[in-house]
């Protein structure tokens, strides 16, 4: 049986998601879904534990949910996706990748990785980086000067399924890529993930009939503001290397180290140190990425070479994926117990995991140990 990967946060689980497995399964493939753990793409805790978010994935169609390590999980975009699809190959079994797009086909996208390959693009995004622009703001420069109408690549599914298509293409990859355009369910539109936890506060039953699994079980803005303290006693009261840490640039974290000591939320935190060049999601990551002393090198070595991956739920069809894998060099394990039992280098890798999944243990107000209970 033919084998499809799809990367998913699903916090929450909402319609798309459901449409997006649905076209994989109608062409026959069995369903395995990368699913971000404790924390999200922007560095901010789940609204709804991964272990809820996986059995809700099965029960909609997935045959098996595994964790997407959370040094690939909360990185930014482009590691994000070359991480990812470097899970996929390493995989052996993922015939192909599905994902959902606002814009593009696979002939525009082929289009803009061409001309990525072309001294020009560098050279013109140098330019505009010298400039004081952010990196996603001279990227989008670069590419606007080409052809206007590659604007349309600046929604989030479509920048991340660009990002999925040039990982495989730069792995020169087996892996199929399959693009899904985003719809609209009659007359009402499928609601974003985003958009669900940003107004779940204030419209609780609205944004309960857009999730299609289990709705938020916290505040993300809550959790955000109980995460704030503890970023501010660690990152005030044990100076580091900032360097180590992804998203570093010089400068940043005196930026960093003002706000935390003027600034009492962390909305506020992030709204104030932000600038033109420093995005708010960038500062949380790299907030993140300081608190579970994750370096880049970790990040590297998580993305190109780690092989031991937890699988938070299954099907009955998801057993024959799993008893497939066993013929490869990937270990994938069901009861985190089995950690002890692996090499050293991928019990360090997982343990950052269990640092991650225990931080929003403390956040929400459960023992930690998560990962080992399995719940």
């Amino acid at each position: 049986m033919k084998n499809a990967l799809i990367v998913a946060e699903t916090n929450p689980l909402h319609y798309g998601h459901v449409y997006l497995i649905e076209q994989a399964k109608k062409e026959g493939y069995r369903i395995i879904i990368l699913m971000s753990g404790a924390f999200s793409q922007r560095g901010i805790p789940v609204v709804t534990d991964p272990f809820t978010r996986g059995k809700d994935l099965v029960k909609t169609g997935a045959d098996v949910v595994i964790t997407l390590p959370v040094q690939i999980a909360t990185s930014y975009g482009e590691m994000f996706s070359e991480g990812a699809m470097s899970i996929a190959e390493r995989f052996g079994k993922i015939d192909a990748v599905f994902c959902g797009t606002e814009w593009g086909s696979i002939e525009e996208f082929q289009q803009i990785f061409d001309y990525e390959q072309d001294p020009i693009f560098p050279a013109r995004l140098k330019q505009s980086l010298a400039e004081g622009n952010s990196f996603s703001e001279s990227y989008l420069l670069a590419l606007k000067e080409k052809n206007y109408k590659w604007n349309g690549l600046f929604q989030s599914n479509a920048l991340l399924a660009y990002g999925y298509f040039k990982a495989l293409a730069k792995f020169n990859s087996y892996i199929d890529f399959r693009l899904v355009e985003r719809i609209k369910e009659g007359s009402s539109p499928i609601v974003s993930a985003s958009y669900i936890r940003k107004h779940f506060d204030e419209k609780p039953k609205e944004m309960k009939s857009a999730c299609a699994g289990t709705p938020p079980q916290f505040s993300e803005k809550r959790l955000m503001e109980s995460l704030y303290p503890l970023y501010r006693t660690i990152c005030l009261e044990n100076p580091v290397d900032w360097n180590l840490y992804d998203g570093y640039e010089k400068g940043i974290d005196d930026r960093i180290l003002k706000f935390l000591r003027e600034c009492n939320s962390y909305d506020d935190f992030l709204e104030n140190a932000k600038t033109k060049r420093y995005s708010r999601w960038r500062i949380s990551r790299l907030l993140l990425h300081r608190f579970l002393n994750m370096t880049s090198n970790q990040i590297q070595i998580a993305a190109n070479e780690q092989k031991a991956f937890h699988v938070l739920a299954f099907s009955e069809s998801g057993t024959a994926f799993l008893k497939e894998m066993k013929s490869t060099d990937i270990q994938l394990f069901t009861n985190y117990k089995s950690v002890s039992k692996l090499p050293s280098k991928e019990r360090e890798l997982l343990s950052y995991e269990e640092k991650a999944m225990n931080l929003w243990s403390i956040l929400t107000n459960h023992s930690m140990n998560r990962l080992f209970q399995g719940k």
